[in-house]
């Protein structure tokens, strides 16, 4: 049987991956929405190439992971080291996820955080706990 959960942490990851190639193509104004860094965006705004190999990269990266998740489920072939890469993932994603607690806490203004937090900052760092969770919930189902 098929791990759901890895295929659903899968689809997450390419989603990521998909989502990030239309920053690319949309240029500056995505680089800024998504938090890039002003650097990025202005060097997008000029021509630059470096924006869009360094987000390239990132695009690869998700994508193998995709591809890891898919290979726990059973959905592809056995990659090398793919329990230790799904677990890495989910604890990337988790750690990633965890910045919502800062960023909550922030927009509650309990603390003096106020200053770059985003309004869809909050939402980013939801769904990366969320493929975290669901990363290491599959990860979890591999052991048993």
């Amino acid at each position: 049987m098929k791990n759901i959960w890895l295929v659903i942490g899968a689809g997450g990851s390419f989603f990521v991956a998909v989502l990030h190639v239309f920053v690319i193509i949309k240029g500056a104004e995505a680089y800024r929405y998504f938090g890039a860094g002003e650097e990025f965006a202005r060097a997008s705004d000029a021509g630059l190439l470096f924006p869009a190999i360094a987000t390239s990269v990132i695009v690869l990266i998700f994508t193998v992971l995709g591809v890891y998740a898919l290979s726990g489920a059973g959905v592809v072939r056995a990659l090398p080291f793919f329990r230790a890469v799904i677990l890495f993932t989910g604890i990337v994603y988790t750690l990633r996820g965890l910045a919502l607690v800062v960023e909550l806490s922030a927009a509650l203004n309990l603390f003096a955080w106020r200053d770059g937090i985003r309004a869809q900052d909050p939402y980013f760092s939801l769904v990366s706990l969320c493929l975290g969770l669901i990363h290491l919930w599959g990860w979890r189902m591999l052991r048993s």
